[in-house]
């Protein structure tokens, strides 16, 4: 089996930046104007949120988990999960 040399976070305000620069190379730079963008006006569950690094700068891997309401039905959304 091969070594995968990864660790997994919490996502923080130290790597907002590179998790949206991720997100940008996955699924291009108007992504926010996809409609299940619409869906995630909700709030983001932080505790939900992770990184995958390889380094302390080198974001992998990232996914989010919001909390959302269609209708009257509230629900949990996964995503954007992106892997580079």
């Amino acid at each position: 089996m091969k070594n995968y040399d990864f660790k997994i976070f919490s996502e923080n305000k130290y790597n907002l930046q590179p998790i949206e620069n991720l997100y940008d190379s996955v699924f291009g730079k108007n992504r926010n104007e996809r409609t299940v963008y619409n869906l995630r006006a909700g709030k983001k569950i932080v505790d939900l949120c992770f990184v995958i690094k390889k380094t302390d700068t080198d974001i992998f891997a990232c996914i989010r988990y919001w909390l959302i309401e269609i209708g009257f039905e509230k629900g949990l959304l996964l995503g954007p999960l992106a892997v580079r």
